[in-house]
């Protein structure tokens, strides 16, 4: 999970030195065998590789993080294993499948052969019209002797034990054993679980011991949200600061946070709430220019470096992004997003890159203080007008 923009932000486990561990390891199968996942009862995905969740010391399945960079980095080939459903809120993959009661939702129901009776219109259980060996019906109490001509077998149908209804088709459901969320059968998330092996550029890899020279799209773009990955930017942010240390040439930078991302998480699900940073960034791109840097700091925190470009400048653009998102529409919710922004600048929040994102992950945790919505920059902050609600 995605931590807040802040110094208490958990470690990965994907380190180079992680990665070349777990390559080494690989690469030390003489016979170059597929990599294959176990199934696992602990694991988020319901998968792990024992093997490098050993190596590493990790919990199972958290070394499948470590697998997909190094597929990302072509050290490694992906070949499809399996596909498993996840929760959309919680992301686990421990669902149970349950049939429940349409009219009151219990799952306590049964299989039952119903019958209908052509004179009379009734339709119910077979146990009720059986009389010894005869078939009575219960609402006329006629004889149906005949299949066909008094009464035919409707299909197969369910029985309510609590409200005695009988319905053809129950209600379907997954029940999270992790959150305790109901999820509707077609509501979950389709997850890939992969097998792995071994490719040139990773033998290369373990040869050299070094990933230098390696191509790292990973580390530039997320491909997911077509941004700069929270890594290149934060390289680039260093050669801004280099660059006025030398030259004099400021630049601002903007960390911008989406308000009501953790309740639409709890509300409606990751997969909506996904959705909707994958909208606002899209909106971000059109409104910054072919120098700017957007990038994704963390699941629902955009940071966005701003060469060339005073305070003033900054937090007009600010500005202009936020009222773009109440243009927004939004599949599956009722409101358009809104955003905290703080605004930091070279020279004034320092001459380092680390006062410069320390600013930032200050002033945009005074903006969330005052309910969101807001733009702080380096010399007052500013409250927005209201956004109203709009309808999708």
């Amino acid at each position: 999970m995605a931590s807040e923009p802040s110094s208490g932000k958990p470690v990965s486990l994907d380190t180079e030195a992680n990665r070349l561990k777990v390559l080494t390891e690989i690469a030390s199968d003489s016979r170059e065998r597929r990599i294959e996942p176990a199934i696992s009862k602990v694991s988020r995905l319901g998968f792990y590789f024992p093997r490098f969740a050993e190596l590493i010391g990790c919990e199972p399945g958290e070394e499948i993080e470590i697998l997909e960079s190094l597929a990302d980095l072509g050290c490694l080939s992906r070949q499809i294993y399996e596909q498993v459903d996840l929760c959309p809120f919680c992301l686990n993959s421990d669902l149970r499948y349950r049939r429940l009661c349409p009219n009151c939702r219990s799952t306590l129901i049964v299989k039952k052969e119903v019958l209908h009776h052509f004179r009379c219109g009734w339709v119910g259980l077979e146990e009720e019209a059986a009389d010894e060996r005869a078939l009575i019906c219960p609402k006329c109490h006629k004889h149906m002797r005949h299949i066909g001509i008094d009464y035919e077998r409707a299909a197969q149908s369910y029985y309510c034990t609590v409200c005695k209804k009988i319905f053809s088709q129950p209600l379907e459901q997954f029940l999270s054993l992790s959150c305790g969320r109901e999820v509707a059968k077609d509501g979950t998330m389709i997850a890939p679980i992969f097998a792995y092996k071994l490719t040139p550029v990773g033998k290369d890899v373990v040869n050299r011991q070094s990933f230098n020279g390696i191509p790292t799209q990973r580390g530039i773009i997320e491909t997911d949200y077509n941004l700069y990955t929270r890594n290149y930017v934060e390289r680039r942010l260093e050669e801004l600061m280099n660059r006025y240390l030398r030259y004099q040439v400021g630049f601002s930078a903007a960390l911008i946070s989406i308000d009501q991302f953790t309740r639409w998480t709890s509300e409606k699900g990751h997969v909506v709430a996904s959705n909707a940073v994958k909208l606002v960034a899209s909106v971000l791109r059109g409104e910054t220019r072919g120098v700017d840097l957007p990038g994704l700091y963390d699941e629902h925190t955009f940071l966005v470096l701003l060469p060339q470009t005073g305070h003033k400048g900054a937090k007009a653009f600010a500005k202009r992004f936020s009222q773009r998102l109440t243009e927004l529409s939004v599949p599956h919710l009722e409101e358009t997003p809104s955003v905290s922004i703080a605004v930091g600048s070279c020279p004034e929040d320092g001459e380092d890159s680390s006062s410069i994102v320390t600013q930032l992950i200050e002033r945009l945790k005074r903006c969330q203080q005052k309910g969101g919505n807001t733009i702080l920059g380096p010399e007052d902050e500013k409250r927005l007008p209201n956004i109203g609600v709009k309808i999708t």
